[in-house]
């Protein structure tokens, strides 16, 4: 049986960071980085995810700023908690078919999603700059309302 809390903290999905908004945000947000959380999976690939795959998680017209947002998200993202999926180890069977799902593919992008996805259903928040985390969600069968 999964616990569900009412978490203190906000998940930031990636598409955040990889905007100029985004990283300047977050640069200002000394006060409160230890209430943000950042997918364990995202952070740890980081410095070796190439632009393409980056690409995904953003707007396309983001791609000049990858470089920028690549040399300071790791500084950015000091005293910013790390997620993993791994960290919840009972899901009730529904969640549990969603994680495989997005996991199936081997692929970082699946990590985050699913980092992304079990924060969502365990701790409760998550904020996004695009659709794309809802629209994968949906592919892999959750229902979502908005």
């Amino acid at each position: 049986m999964a616990v569900y809390v009412e978490a203190d903290r906000l998940m930031l999905d990636v598409s955040l960071f990889l905007t100029e908004q985004g990283v300047t945000w977050l640069q200002e947000q000394d006060r409160i980085k230890s209430r943000l959380v950042v997918s364990a999976a995202f952070s740890e690939a980081l410095p070796t995810l190439p632009d393409d795959v980056l690409l995904r998680f953003a707007d396309r017209d983001q791609r000049d700023f990858l470089s920028y947002a690549r040399e300071v998200l790791p500084r950015a993202l000091e005293g910013v908690e790390r997620f993993s999926y791994r960290e919840i180890r009972s899901l009730p069977r529904t969640h549990e078919r969603v994680r495989r799902r997005l996991l199936e593919n081997e692929t970082v992008e699946g990590e985050v999603l699913a980092d992304e996805f079990v924060y969502l259903v365990t701790q409760s928040w998550l904020l996004a700059k695009t659709r794309r985390m809802l629209d994968e969600l949906k592919r892999a069968g959750v229902r979502v309302r908005e």
